[in-house]
Formats: structure tokens, C-alpha cells, sequence
């Protein structure tokens, strides 16, 4: 599948997931992350859930006993009745029915019952037209629900990056006349990691931190330059293993932007560099070892991801080729 295209959701156990920059979606609770998929409020949201789409592909089975699916009129009995049986599961809890309703009406229609429903499009159109008249929930975007593959964090806009880290940066020694360090180029400094903020001064990436003196922050001899030195290494280390291994990051809850990084599964971010670090640490090893031990739906989620690795990997490529460009 080529990169940017959309993966089917009917492949999960559970279709009120999406995914949002690597971070699970609960439609049903209106929760993120996937911490929330082990809550006792999410397991009882759930068997609400399993036990409607229970008696919903029953109450459709019986219909169509009674009603021909090329009727006329079936679209407008199922959706009427699907609505009701929303009603029954649900009880007399009003932000459960509102809940639950919405989410069947994003979700479950297009992925679960279609098999079952006549005419699709036709049931779909008799729903919404029944939410309206109920004033319970907007018409759903169908098309905006499909879930899509994460697009891969941009280098130089997400993290420092640079086509030929080992070529550009600058040749400075102690012996560099200090005029040199005033006269250095935009373009040259940014190999640095150095660039120029709104309000004049200087900022280093690399090492997250405002450039009061170019001299001292690049100069060899001094303490500064050494921790920038050591700094810029670790950028470029961390940045080429981002190139070969971070398309993988995405099916672990990992995600880059603007040069930091975020887990969902640990709900914990910081800066990119120290991705790589969280990512073995011992909490996010053992999260992600329960999370492929569990039936739950975010580990069917993260099941699914593995499943796109090449499409991951593909897209991720693209977007450093990309970047090279910008930078011959």
C-alpha cells in the first residue's frame, strides 16, 4: 500500500479506536492514550458496547425475517429500531445514550453491519436523518473516520536534522580569530544547530539552550563549546538511528513534534533526543510487554500497526529523502 493511503479499521476487534499521532482515541469514552483501555470505566463502557452489537445484529436478523432488505421502507425500520435497541441498552443514563449513539453512528454502521444491511448507503442516510430528528447527535463525517496510517514527524521542523552532519559542521579551534564568530552565516550556524529567533537572538538545539556568545558557545577551549560538542554528537547519533529505526516508534505510542517527544503509553514526553532512552527504559519495556499480552483494544491497535510496517517504513524514508533535498 502506498504511503499516505488509508488502512480499513474493520481489521480491529473493537472499531471505536483512531489514532491521532500515534495515540489511541476512545469515540465511545471520548478518552486518549492507552492507559485508558485498562480503566474499570473503559471495561464497562466496553460490555455496554459488546452487548449491543449483540442484540443489534440479532434485532437486524429478525427484521429481515419480517421486512425485505429491498423494501423501501427497511432502511428506515432498521435505523429506527437500531436506535430504540440504543435506547434499551443504555437505560435511563442520558450522557451514556449520547455517548454510545455517537459512536455507533461514526463507527459500527460502516464497518460491523454492513455485511448484514441491504443498502448500506441507504441505512446510513435513514440513521442520520433519525439523529436530526431526535436532536442527539450531528450528522456524522463518515469519510473523516477511516483510520489512517500516523505521516512520520518532520526532520528540522520535529527534530534537528542535517543531509551531511559529518561534512558541514564548522572547523573552529582555538586559534580562531574572535572577528570569525561574528561574521558566521545563518546558513553556517544552523550546521551547528544554531538558529536566529523572532526576537533577535540565538537558540542551539542541540543543546536547548539561548546562544549568548557565538565564542563561547563554539569556541574549542572553552567549557560551553565542549558540552555543545558533546551535544551535537548525541544529535547526530540519536537523528541517524531516527532514520533507520523510528518508523517503528508509532506502533509503540511514540511520537516526535517539534522537538520533543511523546508516549502515550507511558503519558510521559521530553526532549526528542531522549526518545531512544524512554523507549528502552524499564517502564515502557514492561508496558509494552503487557500491551502485546492483552485482548484489549488497544493492543489489537498496536497488533494492527505491526501489520503496516512496510508502509510505516516507506512513508518514513520519503520523508528524510525529502529533507536531503531541501539541503543540497
Amino acid at each position: 500500500m502506498p504511503a499516505g493511503s488509508t488502512h480499513s479499521s474493520t481489521v480491529f476487534a473493537v472499531p471505536y479506536i483512531e489514532v491521532e499521532k500515534g495515540v489511541p482515541v476512545c469515540l465511545l469514552c471520548g478518552h486518549r492514550g492507552l492507559e485508558h483501555f485498562a480503566s474499570a470505566g473503559h471495561a464497562a463502557a466496553e460490555k455496554l458496547w459488546t452487548e449491543l452489537l449483540a442484540r443489534m445484529t440479532q434485532l437486524e436478523s429478525e427484521l429481515r425475517s419480517e421486512v425485505s432488505n429491498e423494501s423501501s421502507s427497511f432502511s428506515e425500520v432498521l435505523a429506527r429500531a437500531w436506535i430504540g435497541e440504543i435506547r434499551y441498552v443504555a437505560g435511563q443514563d442520558e450522557e451514556r445514550f449520547g455517548q454510545v449513539q455517537q459512536a455507533f453512528a461514526q463507527l459500527m454502521l460502516g464497518q460491523r453491519l454492513s455485511a448484514a444491511a441491504g443498502s448500506l448507503v441507504g441505512v446510513q442516510q435513514a440513521f442520520d436523518r433519525a439523529l436530526t430528528d431526535a436532536n442527539r447527535t450531528p450528522e456524522p463525517m463518515w469519510k473523516n473516520q477511516r483510520w489512517q496510517l500516523p505521516p512520520p514527524p518532520a526532520p528540522e521542523h520535529d527534530f534537528p536534522w542535517s543531509s551531511r552532519p559529518h561534512d558541514v559542521t564548522l572547523k573552529l579551534s582555538a586559534a580562531t580569530p574572535p572577528e570569525v564568530f561574528d561574521a558566521l552565516s545563518i546558513q553556517a550556524l544552523s550546521r551547528e544547530g544554531i538558529s536566529a529567533q523572532p526576537d533577535g537572538g540565538l537558540w542551539c538545539s542541540h543543546c536547548e539552550v539561548a546562544v549568548l556568545s557565538l565564542r563561547e558557545h563554539l569556541g574549542p577551549p572553552s567549557a560551553e563549546a565542549q558540552h555543545h560538542l558533546r551535544q551535537r554528537s548525541s544529535a547526530t547519533s540519536s537523528a541517524a538511528r531516527l532514520r533507520s529505526e523510528g518508523w517503528k516508534l508509532s506502533r509503540e505510542g511514540l511520537w516526535l513534534s517539534q522537538h520533543r517527544f511523546h508516549c502515550g503509553l507511558c503519558t510521559v514526553s521530553g526532549s526528542w533526543r531522549l526518545v531512544w532512552e524512554h523507549r528502552s527504559s524499564h517502564c515502557h519495556v514492561e508496558a509494552c510487554a503487557a500491551l502485546s499480552k492483552n485482548a484489549s483494544a488497544a493492543a489489537v491497535q498496536s497488533r494492527a500497526l505491526h501489520s503496516l510496517g512496510s508502509d510505516a517504513e516507506q512513508a518514513w524514508e520519503a520523508a528524510f529523502k525529502a529533507a536531503d533535498r531541501l539541503g543540497e
